[in-house]
């Protein structure tokens, strides 16, 4: 199914029994955050407030990527277009189908579209005006920027990316500083940017400041499904996600000109916030909870982003996600997508792999690799090309490695594969001073600050150097009886 817009997908949820509206009254101060926790916290329907206190008009949707209500991956499965109860691996097959560089489509310029149906352009600015939540108890002000797609083009090359990096409004009573803060910016139009590298759209960003300028980037929310997806997936440097989310739909993305920067957004996105970082400048930031499930940062500077134009739909959908505990719409959207695209980059580097599954609760962290083992030194090799890719990189630090008789994605399997085939002396490797995303709770303030800490190989195969004769027999049903004892069980029983 080809999705135009957020709306059609939420019809189609809330047909589904995977969304619900709700009418009464909520409050955007922690109140509207904490159901959102509960929702992704319990895998309950995604949720649409229509009712928000001090904000009529506007709507807020939470949770339509996240586990679903009738299965683990139900609401993901849906954004694709496949059907309800797909298969993860039927998700993983079409996610890389999809993905697959023959499909991009370049999207297209139209002259208008919904999401030009209000304005606030220049000195009429005022972010306050939309429902920007305060996500959870403690953080450092009203997150604006938290389900949503940062867009910017290299100056150099034209190449747009998108990218999800957080944002926040300076709010008195939360915000560190705020006097300081408001004596020297309009906090109306600011958001405090947090975008490092290596992310995609800060290496453009920076770009911009090597040439002494400020960097113009726009913040859609609410564009299609194939736009959040294509946002959060692995998408190469110098790839258009628009592209990419043209290629999941089947047909290219219909997109609108910014009305203040040289940037373009999906014309049928609910709201877009377009302005210039301030590259040379830096403003205080944080608290905040983050996808690992804890408020493991300290406050820092970010950069300050200063919106020239705000435009929006009528009774537009404000997008917000809740990090923290898993299992949220990252947890869900890196399994799928981090597991398809190296599963498909081992395909084709010739490792003989039978599946692979960053576990859910593990928030990108854990990742299940399921293969044969050909020859002495293997899953070391295995190790260090998975360590070598960008989520390998960024996110995972730990690996478990199991023989192709276990199913990735069935935690008892793997769970006694490592408590029966794993000799720790051996079969566990710790990999010392790697780069991990400094968000890692586990890294004391010193790790942080290079960022450097330790990641873990967990081998649970059976060494490859062992006679046939060493590797005990499984008992299992299909393995520790002959095979016209099964027929006869099978057919009798």
């Amino acid at each position: 199914m080809v999705y135009k817009d957020l709306r059609e997908f939420l019809d189609k949820l809330k047909a589904e029994g995977e969304a619900i509206d709700v009418k009464a009254e909520v409050d955007w101060d922690m109140e509207m955050g904490a159901i959102n926790r509960l929702i992704l916290e319990r895998g309950l329907p995604a949720t649409i407030f229509t009712n928000i206190k001090d904000y009529p008009g506007w709507r807020v949707a939470c949770g339509h990527i996240a586990r679903g209500y009738k299965g683990l991956f139900t609401k993901i499965a849906m954004a694709f277009g496949l059907k309800p109860d797909a298969s993860f691996q039927e998700i993983c097959e079409h996610y890389s189908e999809v993905m697959r560089p023959e499909r991009r489509k370049k999207p297209v310029l139209v002259k208008s579209g919904p999401c030009k149906e209000k304005m606030m352009v220049g000195d009429e600015v005022d972010l306050y005006k939309l429902p920007a939540p305060v996500v959870h108890a403690g953080d450092g002000g009203r997150y604006i920027l938290t389900y949503h797609a940062n867009t910017n083009k290299d100056p150099d090359t034209g190449w747009v990316n998108w990218g999800m990096y957080r944002g926040s409004l300076v709010w008195k009573g939360l915000t560190l500083h705020y006097d300081e803060i408001a004596a020297k910016y309009d906090i109306r139009k600011l958001i405090r940017l947090y975008m490092s590298p290596p992310q995609h759209g800060r290496v453009i960003a920076d770009k911009y400041a090597a040439r002494g300028e400020d960097a113009p980037m726009a913040n859609f929310m609410g564009g299609p499904p194939s736009t959040m997806i294509a946002t959060l997936s692995d998408v190469p440097a110098g790839v258009s996600e628009a592209e990419v989310a043209g290629g999941i739909e089947g047909e290219p993305l219909e997109q609108v000109k910014c009305e203040t920067i040289d940037v373009e957004v999906p014309a049928t996105c609910e709201i877009n916030i377009e302005g210039r970082i301030r590259m040379k400048e830096r403003v205080p930031e944080g608290p905040f909870c983050e996808y690992v499930g804890y408020r493991s940062m300290p406050p820092a500077t970010r950069l300050p982003f200063i919106a020239t134009a705000v435009t929006w739909r009528e009774n537009a959908i404000f997008t917000m996600s809740n990090m923290g505990y898993p299992i949220d719409e990252w947890a869900i959207a890196a399994t799928v997508f981090y597991s398809a695209s190296l599963y498909q980059r081992l395909k084709e580097e010739g490792f003989p792999v039978r599946g692979v599954y960053w576990y859910p609760s593990g928030n990108s962290h854990f990742c299940i690799i399921s293969t044969e083992v050909p020859h002495f030194g293997y899953v070391e090799r295995l190790a260090s090309f998975v360590f070598g890719t960008k989520a390998g990189t960024v996110a995972t630090t730990h690996l478990v490695i199991v023989n192709e008789d276990i199913d990735p994605t069935n935690i008892d399997e793997v769970i006694w594969a490592i408590a029966t085939r794993n000799n720790p002396e051996r079969g566990i490797v710790v990999r010392k001073r790697m780069w991990v995303w400094s968000i890692w709770p586990a890294m004391s303030p010193p790790e942080k600050m290079i960022p450097r800490a330790s990641k873990v190989v967990i081998d649970a195969t059976w060494p490859a150097s062992w006679p046939r004769q060493w590797v005990p027999l499984t008992g299992k049903f299909e393995t520790i009886y002959p095979d016209f004892i099964k027929k006869r069980v099978l057919d009798r029983w």
